[in-house]
């Protein structure tokens, strides 16, 4: 009976312990009225001289805001889409003006250039921790044989000798010990492969789904994913800017916090 009150606290203590609030769900809808709708999701198209720019919020993880964004170069000139010249400004509530007010510095979208070298740096660092977790494992195998077979032999002797008073013998110890290493040496192997297939998938979607960098010529269009840090949660609306050759496109969005009940 004691033993299942004191089960009862422990299971009551976990379950205190482990109560977490749930995060907030964050949405960002255009001041812009004129909009289209895509399967879902909101479109707002700016154009400035020969230049448009479509916008929507695509969503959001722990690190970044995602928006779908296209740039089309109707008949102007040559130029450079890169998505770190997209500025993101965030403005908070300010109580003597009454209104909101953006910040002077701006916030970068991710250069997904930089984002594909630092998972590349990070594969690199992977590979080689687990090409060390190979090595490991052999050269554990090779300097267990010998210990094993001395590690035997002397079992051997104390039990001839009926010296041996210890419940635990020679052999057993060195098999737990190899046992300890090549179990260490396995799960930092798995964890190892594990951070190995995680940027991998960075990687495709770094490749496949975000803007990239791209010179735009007359009657092309680029589109993709664009990324931008999380604003901190006190934010009431962004704004970013889109360069183009005949001015900046910006857009507005308020930022909506949604709390689960």
């Amino acid at each position: 009976m004691k033993t299942y009150k004191v089960a009862i606290s422990i299971a009551a203590l976990a379950l205190l312990i482990s109560c977490f609030s749930p995060k907030p769900v964050m949405r960002f809808k255009p001041e812009e009225t004129q909009t289209t709708w895509e399967k879902g999701k909101e479109y707002v198209s700016y154009k400035k001289g020969d230049y448009e720019v479509h916008a929507s919020y695509y969503g959001n993880n722990e690190k970044y805001i995602i928006f779908d964004i296209e740039v089309v170069n109707s008949k102007g000139v040559d130029f450079l889409v890169a998505p770190e010249d997209i500025k993101l400004y965030a403005g908070h509530w300010d109580n003597v003006s009454q209104s909101v007010i953006y910040d002077n510095i701006p916030i970068h979208a991710i250069d997904p250039e930089a984002e594909l070298l630092k998972i590349d740096m990070d594969n690199s660092k992977a590979e080689a921790s687990q090409k060390n977790s190979q090595i490991a494992a052999a050269a554990i195998f090779a300097a267990a044989i010998p210990l094993a077979i001395v590690a035997s032999n002397s079992d051997m002797n104390n039990s001839n000798s009926h010296r041996s008073n210890n419940s635990v013998n020679n052999t057993d110890l060195v098999d737990a010990g190899v046992n300890l290493a090549l179990g260490a040496t396995a799960i930092n192997q798995m964890g190892t492969e594990n951070q190995i297939i995680s940027l991998n998938d960075n990687r495709n979607t770094w490749e496949t789904a975000s803007l990239r960098k791209t010179t735009l010529s007359p009657g092309y269009s680029i589109r993709g994913l664009v990324y931008f840090p999380v604003p901190d949660l006190g934010t009431r609306k962004i704004q970013f800017d889109v360069p183009t050759p005949d001015g900046v496109i910006t857009f507005k969005y308020d930022f909506i916090l949604y709390y689960p009940q």
